[in-house]
């Protein structure tokens, strides 16, 4: 409905996708395209939020449904299609499971894994938690015929500290503000961008409604307890 109405009144419309305007996901992208990880046999995603959002919004949301994936997995959905160049799955299945006793009356996961099937071979994991106490955790690998190309979480700063008993880390960002900053201020640039006619859209039509499908299969999986073919 969004995008019908943007065409319908010669708007243009972008959807926030911001991890497509990161750099390490880009490179990760381009490697894709220029051959040298040959085929995509394997991608594996990790979405582990920091802070755990607040028990108001937790509590609050569609208890006949599956939060974590509508709301955090989507992300990660987004990155799959675009690294697939939008190859729709042929199966989906969500399992999940509640650790946090307070998000028992919610019936709501605060940890679950999606895997999903293409037809093409390819396998797709996406691993994911409310509650990473150690920073923002936010990783992806491809594995193909030919190679991997994998992205880790980035520290707050690359300092390095050696000494006789070990060696210390700076930590992770502590949440998504921080960790893509330089992607929000890079997709609104590119919005505005498009709004002058220098470019179009990274993000198409086509790509979101595959995302919504996706997430909703996804969600249906974990409310019937079973694979969903597409």
């Amino acid at each position: 409905l969004c995008y019908e109405t943007a065409e319908k009144n010669n708007k243009i419309l972008v959807t926030g996708f911001q991890r497509r305007f990161d750099p390490l996901f880009q490179d990760i992208y381009a490697a894709t395209r220029n051959g040298g990880i040959g085929d995509i046999q394997m991608i594996k995603l990790t979405n582990r939020d920091s802070p755990k959002p607040a028990y108001e919004f937790l509590l609050n949301t569609d208890s006949e449904g599956c939060n974590i994936v509508s709301d955090l997995a989507v992300h990660d959905i987004d990155m799959m299609v675009w690294m697939t160049n939008g190859e729709l799955p042929e199966s989906v299945y969500t399992i999940g499971h509640i650790h946090d006793p307070k998000l028992k009356s919610a019936r709501q996961p605060d940890t679950a894994v999606v895997t999903l099937k293409f037809k093409n071979g390819i396998m797709c994991t996406i691993d994911l938690s409310r509650d990473a106490v150690y920073g923002y955790d936010i990783r992806l690998e491809l594995f193909g015929s030919g190679g991997m190309a994998s992205g880790e979480s980035p520290r707050r700063s690359t300092s390095v500290t050696d000494a006789a008993h070990g060696a210390l880390l700076r930590q992770l960002h502590h949440s998504f503000p921080q960790r893509f900053e330089g992607a929000f201020e890079s997709l609104l640039t590119h919005f505005v961008d498009c709004m002058d006619g220098k470019t179009k859209p990274l993000i198409t039509k086509e790509e979101c409604l595959l995302v919504a499908n996706i997430s909703e299969k996804a969600v249906q999986s974990f409310v019937e307890g079973r694979a969903v073919q597409f």
